[in-house]
């Protein structure tokens, strides 16, 4: 009897240390996955504190430089901060010792990828977090009533000016009876005739439509901007950009924001919170008219903050048109004058096109005022009225400038109406340059010399391997990004 029961104890024994081998192996097992995942984690967290710090300061953003100051953005950088992170976090007692072996980086969104809209959407949530709800609707009302009237207030009418002035250019001078002679051949009384020449009466003031900035807009005391952009920190230049594997797409699908208007309210807010414009200027910015680079994308503030002032004098001259062709009185002095002028050039047919080139002449004056008044800081109606429209026919007619503009404080400054110039610039193209401004001002940053943007990612995912001391491996994936 004894001795069975000593064989059964064993047989027992036997079991119960498989399942106490097997419990404790499972307790390892799990030990090592717990571990393995809270180092992960941690090391992912790790790789976001990361973060650019000039690029928070100035923009608001929190992104990762894969160059890590280097120069050289690669994912390969982001796999070893990641590895060297999890092996920090990992235990190294020798029961549980473990270290991070084989680590991939399975995606990554670039902030260029998608041609700028993972930066864009990073912007737009940036800026939702800083607007309050009211605030928020207001300025989505605003952008909405842009749009709504966008077509009454910017009218291009450069179709119609260029077919005015080609008739006149194109119509023959007319011929005015001066008398009669007799022919000496056939004795015959043949008449006389001299042309008369057709005058433009606009002529004055069209021969400064090609002026911009040098027609004397600019207040004198304004000391321009000589600044040139960088083309090597332009990302909107380089063929070989860093691209990111695909994740961008869903990245930008797994957020629900608001309508297309309110993003890019949102989004030009953004701008003019950040970026420095002619009357504005940011320190520390290689364009000081940063928003005019953003506009038209010329290489010198010069010709940007040109260009500005030449579409400003269209849009300006567009809204004068309306206006005077609105207004009986005006129209009344437009219509005599140029009745007078082609009964004194004996072509009365003229009498409508001779009308039309004064209506452009003087609300192409007008313009003139008016962002002459911008430029210096004063406010201009988008629509006038007859008591803020403030130059007159004959100055029109002789192509007198030197008048200044007189505002009473309504209507928008150059700040509202450069927003409106934005508002209807291509998105793609504003997102690209909105990129070329950035890097180059972080360039100009201690330690950043060689900074890249489109080496910068805010999401990413990594697949990494943990081998334990006691040979047991698993694989363990994360995906983390700032928003």
């Amino acid at each position: 009897m004894k001795g069975s029961v000593t064989v059964y104890l064993t047989l027992s024994l036997g079991v119960l240390l498989s399942l106490v081998m097997t419990l404790v192996g499972g307790a390892y097992r799990n030990t090592i996955r717990c571990e393995g995942e809270m180092a992960l984690d941690t090391a992912m967290y790790s790789a976001l504190a990361e973060y650019h710090r000039e690029m928070w300061e100035r923009y608001d953003l929190l992104l990762v430089d894969m160059s890590y100051g280097c120069g050289n953005p690669t994912p390969v950088n982001l796999q070893e901060h990641i590895r060297e992170y999890v092996n920090r976090n990992l235990p190294d007692t020798s029961l549980l010792s473990a270290e991070a072996g084989q680590i991939s980086m399975d995606s990554y969104a670039a902030v260029a990828d998608e041609a700028g809209e993972v930066l864009k959407k990073e912007i737009i949530l940036a800026e939702k977090e800083l607007m309050g709800v009211e605030e928020l609707e207001q300025l989505v009302g605003w952008t909405g009533d842009l749009f709504q009237s966008k077509d009454s207030v910017i009218t291009d009418m450069s179709a119609e000016w260029e077919q005015n002035q080609n008739t006149i250019a194109s119509t023959p001078n007319p011929k005015k009876k001066t008398g009669e002679h007799k022919d000496e051949n056939t004795g015959e009384l043949v008449e006389d005739f001299e042309e008369i020449p057709i005058e433009n009466p606009g002529a004055n003031m069209f021969q400064k439509k090609t002026w911009g900035m040098a027609a004397g807009l600019v207040p004198n005391d304004v000391e321009f901007s000589k600044a040139i952009m960088n083309p090597d920190a332009c990302p909107s230049l380089r063929v070989d950009k860093v691209q990111g594997t695909g994740v961008a797409s869903a990245y930008l699908r797994n957020e629900n924001l608001v309508t297309n208007i309110a993003e890019e309210a949102l989004y030009q807010k953004y701008l003019f919170d950040h970026m420095g414009r002619y009357g504005a200027v940011l320190q520390g910015s290689q364009m000081q008219y940063e928003l005019e680079y953003i506009l038209f994308g010329l290489p010198t503030d010069e010709e940007n903050l040109n260009a500005v002032v030449n579409r400003l004098l269209i849009m300006r001259e567009a809204a004068n048109v309306i206006y005077l062709r609105s207004d009986p009185q005006k129209m009344a002095e437009i219509n005599g004058i140029a009745t007078g002028l082609s009964a004194v050039m004996a072509a009365p047919e003229l009498q409508q096109v001779i009308a039309t080139s004064i209506l452009f002449a003087w609300a192409f004056l007008e313009s003139m005022l008016d962002v002459k008044g911008l430029l210096a800081g004063d406010k201009v109606p988008l629509q006038k009225t007859a008591a803020s429209f403030q130059s007159s026919l004959s100055n029109a007619i002789a192509g007198n400038t030197l008048g200044s503009y007189k505002g009473d404080g309504s209507g928008l400054d150059y700040a509202g109406y450069l927003q409106i110039l934005l508002m209807l610039e291509s998105p793609t193209l504003k997102l690209a340059r909105t990129m070329d401004i950035m890097e180059m001002d972080m360039r100009l940053t201690s330690g950043n010399e060689a900074f890249r943007l489109d080496g910068c990612v805010n999401d990413f995912s990594a697949t990494v391997e943990i081998e334990s001391a006691g040979g047991y491996r698993l694989k363990l994936t994360r995906e983390y990004g700032y928003y």
